[in-house]
Order: C-alpha cells, then structure tokens, then sequence
C-alpha cells in the first residue's frame, strides 16, 4: 500500500477518533488518571511571518519534550489561504506523531485589542470554526471588526460555538491597550477566554517579550513576567480578588530562534506551561488551560507541583475551589520539584525562595516567603511546603510563585538581560469559598 493511502487511511481515523473525547467526557468526569503535560499554544510558521515550516516546529517542539503545542499562525485576509493549506500538513503531522496532541488554530487580532491565541478541537469541522471566526471577527481581515463591542461580539459568538474554542489573550501589556475593566468585559462574555499569557514569548529579544515600551500604558516584562502578572496587586490579582476565573500560561510566541537571528527560544526550550490532563486527551488539556489546573515556568526551574488546600473535609487542587465553613482551620500543602539536571541552557538553576499570594488579608499580597535554608530537599529534587490557616472569615484565594534569584518583588527587565539567570515560576491560584 502507498504511502499517501496509508496518510489517507490515518487522516480519516485520526477525524474519526477526534470525536471521542467528546463522548468520553460526559461519561467519565473523574479526576483520575491526570498527569502533568507539558505545552506551548502560541508559535507560527511560514504560513504567516514564522521563519520556519510546520513540519520543522512540530519537531523542534518534540525534540524539547513537549505533549502538546497549538499553531497560532496570524490571522487575517494575507494568511487564511496558508492556514488552509497547512491544515493538511496538520493532518498528516499528528498521524506521524501520535504521542503529541497537536492543536489547531490562528492568532487572533483583537478588534481595538491584543493578539490572542483562538484555538480548536480536533473535530472534522475545525476548519471551518477557525474560518468561520477569522472571516467575522479578525481586524486584518474584516474592516468592520474595529471596536470593543466587535470583540466582545467575538467572543459572545465563540461561546457558542460546539464545540468551544479556546482564547487566551497573548502579551497583555506589550502594548498598553487593555484597562481593567476591558478584561472584566472580556470574562463577562464566557468561559470561552481563558485568560492571559503570564508570560510573553520572544523571551530572547533584546526587550524580553519584545515589551520595548514604545506605546503608551504599555510596561516592560519583571522577571520575564508581564507587569499585570508579576506587580502583587495588578491586574490579574484584581481579577481574581472578584473570584474571577482568570488564569495564565506561558508560551514562546516562536518565529525565528537566536541561531539564525531571530530572538525566540525554540518552544519548550526556554517556556513551558504544565496542565494536569489525562493523557493523550485533547479535550482534557484544552479543560485545563481553562480551568487554571496549570503552573509555567522559565528554563526548568521546576518541573512538578501538588499545589492544594486541604482539612479534614476534603482538598482542593490547583484551578479549583474549596468549599468551607466560617471559622475553619486549613492547610496548604505544596510539594515542587527542582530537578537535579540540566537545563537547555546547560545549567541547573537552584530554586531560592517560594511565596505565597492572597488577600485573605483583605488586599493582595505576599504572606508568606519560604527560603531555601526553610525545607529539606530530596535527592529527587523534591521540596515539600506547608502552611497553615486558621480561623478563616471570607472568601479569598492562594497563589503560590518562586525564583531562582533573591528579589521578592521581580525586579525590571534591562535591555540585553540574560533570561537564563533570571527564573520564575508561577502557579495558578486556588479559591477557597466560604460559608457564612
């Protein structure tokens, strides 16, 4: 049999299976059988300004142990016909590499907004969804998709769709054009919006993230981290103080790597975003990065978290909410590994302090930092981190982040900084609800 009947063969299967998950998911919605997956949801190709084909990120990605990517070429009237075209390559890519999810989509270009990645599942109508939103909805390719009220259109539409699509608003403060109240509207229109990236790519430019501050509002990146993630009481805090589900990932935004003159690490090289998921289940990753059951992390910092708060009534993970009463004691229990290896930068960063964030004082803020002479450390790389809460009288949330510097505040990032020497982790938060 040839081999382009056997690529045949495998794309019908592959469309076929894809629909799966959807059934699986209704009948069995257990926890069990999670594991963390690694992944990257924002990179291009030649189908729009990447320097690179598919077939050659999709190996790359591989090659630094990623489980699931998502390509994010520009969207818009100059791209769509290579976004249909590379579908096919798409295709015969996850018949060749079955032990990676590869997910489909576009980089949305935001009516009067950002970019935001606008992902798929696969389904035999993908597609089509990803045409069909691109066509009514994107500013480069609908001239009337020009306000906030065509944005939340968008999203209000992408909603409804079947089955949903995924957004994730990428590099937030590169250009200075959301106010906070424009992101509360964003949440507003549905669980379709994630949240944002944490972490921008481009993380070897110049100006990590290329946040060169050339626009007004716009900031630089602290610590890699854009401002509305890594300033305690910033945006994202201010979200999640409204017990907003609003969660962040970290990608590399990959075009062209350092080697051929570009400034983006390879995707898994430098960014990774973990999500708890059953494996191999698109769905379930795509529920994931959703849900917030995430962390991400720069240059292996890290590489495993249990992040939960617990009593005798029950636990909740990371992405979760726990239930208790007024006057309740709690524990939070956090279990990381620093891995003894090395990184891709030939390096093994040492982790040197963990924090932990909440308002459960009222305002956000850092109640806790934990330093490495505070927890023992396994030959495993295992650090295990306990704290207790007692007494508690409202809702509030937890967050927990580290880095492999002292600064408790991340400080700036200067112009030709060395990202390898500047590492953090984040988690997403924990909500704890209380009964009166």
């Amino acid at each position: 049999m040839s081999k382009k009947i056997n690529m045949t063969i495998c794309t019908i299967i592959f469309a076929i299976l894809s629909l799966v998950p959807f059934i699986a998911i209704a009948i069995d919605g257990s926890d069990s059988n999670r594991i963390w997956l690694i992944g990257d949801h924002h990179m291009h190709t030649t189908a729009s300004d990447g320097y690179y084909s598919m077939n050659y990120v999709v190996e790359n990605a591989k090659n630094f142990g990623l489980d699931f990517i998502t390509i994010t070429d520009h969207g818009g009237i100059m791209t769509i016909s290579n976004i249909k075209k590379n579908y096919g390559i798409l295709q015969r890519l996850r018949c060749e590499n079955p032990e990676m999810l590869l997910f489909y989509g576009f980089e949305w270009n935001v009516p009067a907004g950002e970019h935001a990645t606008f992902m798929v599942l696969p389904n035999i109508m993908e597609l089509n969804q990803i045409e069909d939103f691109m066509t009514k909805y994107d500013r480069d390719y609908n001239l009337f998709a020009r306000d906030e009220k065509k944005a939340i259109d968008a999203l209000v539409y992408a909603e409804n769709m079947n089955p949903k699509p995924l957004i994730i608003i990428n590099h937030p403060s590169r250009e200075g054009k959301y106010s906070l109240n424009e992101l509360k509207r964003y949440d507003d229109a549905g669980s379709v919006v994630a949240g944002f990236e944490g972490a921008p790519g481009h993380q070897a430019a110049e100006y990590r993230g290329k946040y060169s501050v050339k626009d007004p509002g716009s900031s630089k990146t602290y610590g890699g981290f854009d401002i509305m993630v890594a300033e305690v009481g910033g945006y994202w805090d201010r979200l999640l103080t409204e017990d907003r589900q609003w969660f962040i990932t970290a990608n590399s935004d990959f075009h062209k790597h350092p080697s051929d003159g570009g400034s983006d690490f390879f995707p898994g090289e430098y960014t990774k975003t973990y999500v708890y998921s059953k494996d191999k289940d698109y769905k379930d990753v795509m529920d994931a990065l959703r849900e917030g059951r995430s962390f991400v992390v720069h240059g292996d910092l890290i590489n495993y978290m249990d992040f939960r708060i617990e009593s005798l009534k029950g636990d909740a993970f990371v992405g979760e909410t726990f239930k208790c009463n007024k006057g309740d004691n709690l524990k939070v229990r956090l279990v990381i590994r620093d891995p003894n290896t090395k990184n891709n930068n030939g390096e093994n960063p040492e982790l040197r302090h963990v924090q932990i964030i909440s308002d459960i004082n009222g305002e956000p803020s850092i109640i806790k930092i934990f330093k490495s002479k505070d927890w023992n450390k396994t030959k495993e790389g295992y650090i295990s981190i306990e704290y207790q809460i007692n007494n508690v009288k409202d809702d509030f949330y937890l967050r927990v982040r580290g880095s492999n510097t002292d600064e408790v505040e991340p400080s700036v990032d200067f112009v030709g900084e060395d990202p390898w020497h500047d590492l953090w982790f984040y988690s997403n938060p924990i909500f704890v609800d209380v009964a009166s």
